[in-house]
């Protein structure tokens, strides 16, 4: 049970380091979206596009 608080401390402070605004909010955020992108491709039995990741925290550091 101690790996979604670390993984989401991982975050917290990647997204914090950055500056990104309301990293506390964002923490939430970024890694539900990770989630559903690579659920939605696991589903469709194709690989994750690394531009769409590279794009999700791109979008969390603005």
């Amino acid at each position: 049970m101690g790996e979604p608080v670390a993984g989401r401390a991982a975050v917290r402070a990647f997204l914090a380091a950055d500056g990104a605004p309301d990293a506390d909010a964002r923490t939430q955020t970024l890694p539900a979206c990770v989630d559903g992108l690579v659920f939605e491709h696991l589903v469709q039995g194709a690989g994750v596009p690394v531009d769409a990741l590279e794009g999700l925290v791109a979008a969390a550091l603005r």
